[in-house]
């Protein structure tokens, strides 16, 4: 009678294999993915329930580098939004200074705009705000949107590519337009990010 593992069961199993298999590793300390399908085999683990972890756990990998990634965005555009705030009221008291220094009417523009910074302040370190984390959901939707669109192409563009030259980009480009309704400049990015990882002779 065969047996069946949860999908906890399957990935600790996984793991001890691994580690068990340790002492034939190189000293790179990496394994091939033929070693990892034959691990999994005698594992009593399917190709299709490995193929489930391997996509798992990629999308785990990429969810946390884009919530990396969105944070640093994040900070960059606050730094950005603060340099042009004291940029532009710097200005403003020196044509302060130089039209007599009465009345301190600069004080109106920090004071308005300095709501405005207070708030990026706010959206932009505490991540636990709603206005973050609704922020942060769009961000890694587009994100998986990007990912899901580059390998529907990357799946189009080798069937293109095996009857067309290789150096057609235009056609490429044209090809996945009208099989995935992409504007030109996403149709254009897919093919420039698949003709930039083949190595073709």
């Amino acid at each position: 009678m065969q047996k069946f593992y949860s999908e906890d069961e399957a990935e600790r199993i996984l793991k001890a294999a691994v580690r068990q298999s340790s002492s034939d590793v190189l000293a790179t300390d990496s394994i091939s993915r033929d070693r990892l399908l034959a691990m999994a085999a005698e594992a009593g683990i399917s190709p299709e329930m490995l193929v489930q972890a391997e996509q798992s756990i990629a999308r785990t990998k990429n969810e946390k580098d884009w919530r990396i990634e969105f944070r640093k965005k994040q900070l960059s555009e606050l730094g950005t939004h603060i340099g042009i705030y004291l940029t532009l009221n710097l200005f403003l008291i020196g044509v302060w200074a130089l039209s007599g220094a009465g009345y301190f009417w600069p004080a109106w523009s920090f004071l308005g705009w300095g709501i405005g910074i207070a708030a990026h302040l706010f959206a932009a370190l505490v991540t636990g705000s709603d206005s973050y984390k609704r922020k942060l959901s769009k961000y890694i939707e587009k994100k998986q949107k990007v990912e899901f669109d580059t390998a529907r192409a990357a799946r189009l563009l080798a069937d293109y590519f095996a009857v067309a030259e290789r150096d057609d980009k235009i056609g490429a480009i044209k090809y996945v337009r009208d099989h995935l309704k992409m504007s030109p400049s996403e149709a254009n990015n897919a093919v420039q990010r698949y003709m930039s990882q083949q190595t073709w002779p």
